[in-house]
């Protein structure tokens, strides 16, 4: 798995403090050090407490394991490790008692205090000879500190704007001057429930605005507020296809179009970017997104179930839902493109073709595959506060379902809402591939033209364990509800074939 991210070297990288305890040393004085490096580098003195909490835990934790038969005094010592990368900070916390890995993990600690934010992310697994290792990151980018001062969540029944102050705004593309008036508008809208927690991290906004990976478009007042926003942003560097999201409506300006005129400013910067298309994932407990990318050129291109958190609260809208929301992926094409071949498995040759004819775009469909062949490779990431681990994957090996299984097995503890995975269409193994994916529990999500280098992508999904509603999906139009009605059986097939 040479591409998996999870992954991890330290031979490059000096060690800011590294030091290794033994089972007579208090936890709370091996993890003081951590706090106190943190701190050091910048880091808030309460976050880097909640930082030196987690690592608290995982020594509990790895101390809890038990010792081999026979072990030595050294190898029950627990290795902490506390590393700079850039703009992050990375721990580790090692020990080398029996793994722990799997459902045992599902209930354990430091999974609950990751899921609510003590750290940016954490993977635990078993490196064989090389221990049990516990990896957390954290951002060391600056927070919004004193940007929020005096803003307060407005009410769902805020007074609005009328015709006239809604058409003098402005809407031009973002610049990194507007990064706190973008923090402002989005605390507004959702105090701190927006899914992604990006838009709270101003360090991280301006760079990615800087280096071109988002490209946004906002709707400022003539006294210089941020009241609305959109972008566009590549999840890799190479990606020729954007996601169209970070929707943002201040809800005093709401029911004049402001969503409507930022999507086509968005769009003309697509369009000067000469890109292909680009892509968007809609919420389906109100239809007005929805009608914004049909109006954009948009086609439904699946349906996302559990994708989206329960506790996400936009204000002024109505909020209904009975567990995680279902979105609908839509596909704007710009640019038609050369034909392209993609394979498939025969279960999915008609949709294909449907979306296809509606998108407009190139494609031919082969149901004629090869047999995996080879090893598979992969990147993984989870995202903690949207509940969704994304696998990417690269080549489609003999070793597929061995490897996939692997990493399902690591982020059983993360109890998350979804998993998706995405397969390279161009792939003359791609049609197998889905087929034993299937048969493990992954379902269509959506098929999303031009999203890698070369090559469509077909996005699987593997739906979790959480209370999950699909049967209040509002849909914008009857091509919508067709398409929302073949996902959910889709999943309905492929649950009956585990259970069967």
């Amino acid at each position: 798995m040479a591409a998996n991210v999870r992954q991890y070297s330290t031979e490059d990288v000096a060690p800011l403090l590294e030091v290794a305890v033994h089972d007579d040393v208090p936890n709370s004085a091996a993890s003081a050090g951590i706090g106190m490096a943190l701190a050091a580098l910048g880091l808030r003195v309460e976050r880097a407490s909640r930082v030196r909490t987690m690592v608290e835990e995982l020594i509990v934790e790895a101390r809890a394991r038990e010792p081999f038969p026979g072990a030595s005094r050294e190898s029950l010592m627990v290795q902490i490790r506390l590393d700079q990368l850039g703009h992050n900070a990375r721990v580790l916390v090692t020990d080398f008692r029996m793994p722990l890995q799997g459902k045992r993990t599902h209930r354990l600690p430091s999974r609950r205090l990751a899921s609510r934010g003590f750290v940016d992310s954490l993977h635990v697994a078993n490196h064989g000879r090389g221990g049990n290792v516990a990896v957390c990151t954290i951002s060391l980018d600056d927070d919004h500190g004193s940007t929020l001062d005096g803003v307060e969540v407005l009410p769902q029944d805020v007074a609005r704007v009328s015709a006239r102050e809604s058409s003098e705004l402005v809407i031009r593309e973002m610049v990194p001057d507007d990064v706190a008036g973008l923090i402002r508008c989005v605390y507004r809208c959702y105090g701190y429930s927006y899914p992604d927690d990006v838009v709270y991290k101003p360090s991280v906004l301006r760079r990615m605005l800087r280096t071109g990976v988002m490209k946004s478009v906002v709707a400022v007042s003539a006294d210089g507020e941020v009241v609305g926003h959109c972008s566009l942003t590549f999840a890799h560097p190479n990606d020729q296809v954007p996601e169209a999201g970070r929707l943002v409506v201040d809800p005093r300006f709401r029911g004049h179009q402001l969503a409507a005129r930022m999507g086509h400013a968005r769009n003309e910067v697509a369009v000067s970017l000469r890109l292909p298309g680009l892509w968007s994932e809609c919420v389906t407990n109100h239809i007005a997104s929805q009608r914004n990318l049909l109006a954009l050129g948009g086609i439904e291109t699946g349906l996302l179930i559990g994708a989206g958190p329960s506790d996400v609260v936009m204000s002024g809208l109505a909020n209904v839902n009975e567990g995680r929301r279902a979105l609908m992926p839509f596909y704007v094409p710009i640019d038609a493109g050369a034909s392209m071949v993609n394979f498939v498995s025969p279960e999915h040759l008609e949709i294909c073709e449907l979306l296809t004819d509606r998108l407009g775009i190139k494609r031919s469909w082969n149901v004629v595959g090869v047999p995996l062949a080879g090893a598979t490779t992969l990147s993984v990431d989870v995202s903690l506060v949207s509940g969704v681990a994304s696998i990417r994957l690269t080549e489609l090996g003999s070793d597929l379902v061995e490897v996939v299984a692997a990493e399902l097995d690591a982020l059983i503890s993360y109890e998350l809402g979804a998993v998706h995975l995405d397969v390279p269409l161009a792939d003359e193994r791609a049609g197998a591939a889905v087929a034993e994916l299937e048969r493990h529990g992954f379902c269509w999500a959506t098929w999303i033209p031009n999203e890698h280098p070369g090559t469509d992508v077909l996005r699987l999904q593997r739906v979790g364990e959480h209370l999950t509603d699909v049967a209040h999906v509002l849909c914008a139009r009857p091509e919508g509800e067709q398409l929302r009605d073949w996902v959910v059986g889709e999943w309905h097939r492929v649950r009956h074939g585990l259970s069967a």
